[in-house]
């Protein structure tokens, strides 16, 4: 409110707060130029330490302002490293500059849905897409990315279909052939919008932009305007401005069809040069993963170090596609990630408690003196910038296994060591001397120091777990092994925990939807519920892709709370919670222990195949699974239930029972069939005689083999 005081009234104005912004927020990347300095135009303001307009991009535009938006890609980054280490590595990187971008491997490598790291097709949705497309070529990949957003997404199918047959592409007419031949009859590209309204109306290329603009801000005054003149055209005082549909041969039905169309689509449509920049870049990033896989992963860890979660997923993807993870090692690691002989090392500057400059520190002192001898002489040469918690970091890490000492006999004598280097380092730098320094030999040697006894046991090591675990806690990821190899085969029939934690609704994951996951759990915590009815459970549920987030209500935390602990290794099964306000996470239903093992190449798999009239038993049969976990693959037409799932864990006979007799109203695999019952409690308990009859009797005569 605005007060005016005079001599005789007191008028009180009111300031309208209608549209008004409650808040002030920065565009990620706008940027404004003016012919003159910003702050003679329009008025401006801090937000944070940015320097910003209070007028919004449309009062800017209409003040004749220009604001482009900058964007910063990592992917950007990740192609120059990746460069510079195909170069280290003595080869040569691919010449973008005269590219074809029709390298026959990059395409097969997209199509196959090998799309991690590369630029705007690593999601589990756009994976699924482009293997269902299977481009061919840059401008399938400008396509893809330009309709896998909200509104273009519904042409999808249609999209496909017609590249996949061409002769199921239709037109409206065939004025529309030459803008949309392209993209399969599709609209993908607010370019294309513009097209058709100068080729099938007549309208100029500035009008073209301004329905653009009207269609993409919906405006309906302006389309209901516009509708009117793109099918009947513009007339003023005789003179006729546009066209119109109508005059240029289209009929006013299609014409009607194609403006609909138009507008339903022009609200999400995306811009081909803009789409055409992400395809370039998804390309060029394709190609390098083709051709230098070490180095692509190199660079693109590196641009991750800070998110413990993407660098053990890209390792475990390293390790599934046979590309080696070494451990970080004083005398050979970086600072950051490296590739060495085409596989890819640990980064000192990447262990906890381990700064960047602290590495470079020593990494100077590596390449001015040589590699260090052992770890007395590496405390000697370095110790003046290191502190006992960051040795201790480089010793869990397994940065000194190179001397032959083992980590535990370190941790148990590296603080002494320490001292003692400390120690020597003060003593000459006061000039003192002892009858080492006159000699060859390394008298502070940790190995020319102990007896022949702690020799011994210099070379006892932790046991595997508590290495592992030590490993964890300073790198964020396990890299001598991992506590759940020996579950590898169970947990390849899983959805991983990092296809689960990045699910955004656009793949084949929902909400609410029922999940298998399974891994180690750890970080759990409790807390009583406000109804005092019990505690409810919260955890991390890790395997060896990533992690996410799960949790148990009382009655399920209750039931299951021997198995709801830290370091138990488990399969869950629950109802897939994704929340915008917080990260994924799954509500556990159900879960079992993994069962140990790894899948034989001959390994036999139960194979239900559910005909049409016996649909109604596929439910049955799920439960049945569902209540007797275990590790054999149970594999059905409609779905994979694999979820280390063991029919023969039923030490009740009656179960065995029940269950023999469901199976044998399905049409499986009489081969199969027969040597699946072979293992079940009830099958051995019968006599040889009686086993003979068992499969004849549940599938009868006309199924069994003589």
């Amino acid at each position: 409110f605005f007060f005016f005081n005079d001599t005789a009234t007191t008028e009180i104005y009111t300031l309208s707060l209608h549209d008004a912004l409650p808040i002030s927020s920065t565009h990620a990347a706008g940027v404004v130029i003016s012919s003159l300095p910003t702050m003679e135009l329009v008025p401006l303001q801090r937000n944070d330490e940015a320097v910003t307009t209070q007028f919004t991009m449309t009062e800017l535009e209409e003040l004749g302002m220009l604001k482009m938006d900058f964007l910063g890609l990592r992917t950007l980054t990740v192609i120059r490293y990746c460069c510079e280490y195909i170069k280290r590595s003595g080869g040569t990187p691919p010449d973008f500059d005269n590219c074809n971008y029709d390298d026959k491997c990059v395409y097969d490598l997209i199509s196959s849905g090998d799309t991690v790291g590369v630029f705007q097709l690593e999601s589990g949705g756009m994976t699924h897409f482009m293997m269902q497309m299977k481009p061919t070529s840059l401008e399938d990949i400008i396509a893809g990315i330009s309709l896998y957003r909200p509104g273009p997404m519904d042409q999808i199918p249609r999209y496909i279909e017609c590249k996949q047959n061409p002769g199921a592409v239709k037109y409206e007419t065939e004025l529309l052939r030459p803008i949309l031949n392209a993209t399969y009859g599709c609209m993908v590209y607010q370019e294309q919008v513009m097209q058709i309204v100068r080729d099938l109306a007549g309208y100029s290329l500035g009008r073209s932009d301004l329905i653009r603009r009207a269609m993409s801000k919906k405006k309906h005054d302006v389309m209901a305007q516009e509708r009117k003149n793109f099918i009947y055209g513009v007339e003023e005082d005789g003179v006729v401005k546009i066209d119109g549909a109508l005059r240029r041969g289209v009929s006013k039905e299609a014409a009607e069809k194609i403006f609909d169309e138009m507008m339903d689509f022009a609200s999400y449509a995306f811009n081909k040069a803009h789409a055409a920049c992400y395809a370039v870049v998804a390309y060029r990033t394709a190609l390098l993963k083709c051709l230098y896989p070490a180095e692509f992963m190199t660079a693109l860890i590196n641009s991750y170090l800070t998110a413990a979660d993407r660098v053990s997923f890209y390792i475990y993807y390293c390790r599934k596609h046979g590309i080696r993870i070494l451990p970080p090692d004083i005398n050979r690691s970086e600072a950051r990630f490296s590739v060495e002989n085409g596989a890819v090392r640990f980064g000192l500057a990447a262990i906890r408690n381990v700064g960047e400059g602290a590495m470079n520190d020593v990494l100077e002192e590596r390449s001015r003196g040589g590699a260090f001898s052992d770890f007395s002489n590496f405390l000697r040469r370095t110790s003046d910038g290191l502190n006992k918690r960051l040795l201790e970091g480089l010793i869990k890490a397994g940065c000194f296994d190179c001397f032959g000492v083992s980590r535990k006999y370190l941790t148990a004598h590296f603080e002494q060591e320490f001292t003692a280097a400390a120690a020597e380092r003060k003593r000459l730098e006061t000039g003192q001397l002892s009858l080492f320094d006159f000699g060859g030999d390394d008298g502070g040697s940790m190995m020319n120091t102990v007896s022949k006894a702690d020799k011994a046991d210099m070379k006892t090591e932790f046991e595997l777990d508590i290495l592992l675990r030590a490993e964890k806690e300073v790198l964020g990821v396990y890299v001598s092994g991992h506590p759940l190899m020996e579950y590898e085969a169970a947990l390849s029939a899983l959805t991983p925990c990092i296809e689960l934690a990045e699910a955004d609704g656009s793949g084949a994951i929902h909400d609410n939807q029922t999940v298998t996951a399974g891994g180690i759990i750890g970080s759990l915590r409790t807390r009583a519920v406000k109804s005092g009815a019990g505690l409810m459970a919260y955890a991390v549920l890790e395997d060896m892709s990533g992690s996410i987030e799960i949790a148990a209500f009382p009655s399920i935390y209750q039931k299951y709370a021997s198995l709801i602990a830290n370091d138990k290794c488990v399969a869950v099964r629950g109802r897939f919670s994704m929340r915008e306000d917080r990260d994924n996470s799954i509500l556990i239903d159900e879960i079992v222990p993994l069962q140990k093992g790894s899948k034989n190449a001959g390994e036999k798999r139960l194979a239900l195949n559910f005909l049409s009239d016996a649909l109604h038993l596929r439910n049955a049969a799920v439960e049945l699974l569902h209540r007797f976990p275990g590790n054999i693959e149970v594999l059905s037409v409609q779905e994979l239930y694999a979820a280390a799932l063991n029919l023969f864990h039923a030490y009740n006979p009656s179960k065995d029972l029940h269950l023999l007799r469901t199976l044998g109203q399905m049409s499986i695999s009489t081969s199969e069939f027969c040597q699946i019952i072979g293992r079940m409690r009830l099958y051995q308990a019968l006599t040889p005689n009686q086993q003979k009859r068992l499969p004849r009797l549940l599938l009868g005569d006309s199924q069994i083999n003589a």
